[in-house]
């Protein structure tokens, strides 16, 4: 599953992604569609792609962009086979498929001129937006001032080989409930937001441990929990 991290200047997106990513991500604070096919195939471990400030690669020409966001496209749902152009047919990644983890201000996304809407980029990802509250902002100044550092947190541990998570009929109900009042927020068909939350809670089930792993009531409240970030702006 991809996602969109959307917030502020100074909120901390890339800090975010960073610590809830896997040892083996490919981060990358610029890229091109081809550079970042290049680098896929020099790290053929990758899952996922970590892009620190999607806004940096939007200020390339605007062809560059949408072979950019195309490729992205292509990466996060259907995969991206050979290229047939001069020079490029080295770059065969076999169908190959990652998620994107993607970081933005909303000044950016709230163009909807932009090529990410129009070639359905924004639909393929799970949008995620929040700001720090008042009280938060305090709390920051309050540990700037007395020089406080808190402990990196350890990586997100990620199976090698994929793992099927079972989904009892009655929590797969719940979770469909869930995704109508995410995809109504965006006015559309909700097959792939609907599928979105269905590996939301696969992957939270799957941090319980990967051997015979089954999606609970745990988890479709973990996946409650978050609608107030992907319907809104929710404070933190």
């Amino acid at each position: 599953m991809s996602l969109f991290i959307i917030a502020p200047f100074e909120q901390g997106k890339t800090r975010l992604a960073l610590e809830n990513c896997a040892e083996d991500s490919l981060v990358v604070t610029d890229l091109t569609g081809m550079g970042l096919l290049e680098a896929l195939m020099m790290s053929p471990q990758a899952t996922t792609v970590v892009v620190n400030d999607l806004s940096v690669v939007s200020g390339h020409k605007e062809n560059v962009n949408k072979l950019t966001i195309s490729i992205l496209n292509a990466l996060a749902e259907e995969g991206t086979f050979k290229i047939a152009m001069p020079k490029m047919a080295h770059l065969d990644l076999r169908g190959r498929k990652v998620n994107v983890i993607a970081c933005c201000v909303p000044e950016v996304v709230g163009d909807r001129r932009n090529w990410w809407y129009k070639s359905g980029f924004m639909s393929r990802l799970l949008s995620v937006r929040f700001e720090h509250s008042i009280s938060l902002q305090m709390e920051i100044h309050r540990a700037i001032e007395n020089g406080t550092h808190d402990h990196p947190k350890s990586l997100l541990q990620v199976p090698t080989a994929p793992i099927k998570v079972t989904i009892p009929q009655d929590i797969a109900y719940a979770i469909s409930n869930l995704s109508t009042k995410v995809y109504r927020e965006y006015n559309e068909t909700g097959y792939r937001k609907h599928k979105q939350l269905r590996s939301l809670a696969a992957g939270h089930a799957l941090m319980r441990g990967w051997k015979n792993p089954v999606v609970n009531m745990d988890d479709v409240k973990f996946v409650e929990s978050t609608i107030p970030f992907l319907v809104g702006i929710a404070q933190i």
